[in-house]
């Protein structure tokens, strides 16, 4: 059912008379015996009455009132839970891999810097070394194969900061490739 205030036209903190007139304006405008041509009359007529009928008991209208203002309450409630939680969500931090550049690249390419497919790199180097040591002889073996093939003097390159390649890092090595 719509708001009875609505219904009737009445703000919220009208009197009983205010009420009682606006129920009988309306009731006469959509009464179905003056509207036989509208086949609505009869449901907006039901509608009025029902609305009348809340709003005339005050026991009736202050636990409508009541029940009205709960319902809010519990909306406005659940926005700032989902409010917080998309707060919390926007502000949690990104995920870091412990992959550096040359790692991230085979992956996407699935060739490491000497041109041997990744996987077979990684299956040999699996089974006697730990991850941190691959990832230091693989970084250390495509600087090297980077400073040879561009006859650079050697120039030690720092290790990328907490897993997170540097956009340096991966685009010489897309260029290495």
């Amino acid at each position: 059912m719509r708001d009875p205030y609505s219904v009737l036209g009445v703000k919220r903190n009208a009197g009983q008379e205010e009420i009682k007139a606006a129920w009988r304006s309306l009731a006469k405008a959509v009464h179905p015996d003056q509207n036989h041509d509208d086949p609505n009359a009869t449901v907006r007529f039901t509608e009025a009455g029902r609305a009348y009928d809340i709003l005339r008991d005050p026991d009736k209208r202050s636990r409508y009132d009541r029940q009205q203002r709960e319902a809010e309450l519990r909306r406005m409630e659940q926005m700032r839970r989902q409010q917080a939680e998309r707060k919390a969500r926007s502000e949690a931090p990104p995920r870091v891999s412990n992959e550096d550049a040359e790692d991230m690249i085979a992956r996407i390419f699935g060739v490491d810097s000497r041109g041997q497919p990744a996987e077979a790199k990684v299956q040999g180097q699996a089974q006697s070394q730990p991850r941190a040591q691959q990832q230091a002889q693989a970084a250390g073996a495509a600087a090297q194969d980077a400073r040879k093939a561009a006859d650079e003097p050697e120039i030690e390159e720092a290790p990328p900061g907490r897993g997170v390649a540097p956009a340096s890092s991966l685009i010489s090595a897309i260029i290495r490739r």
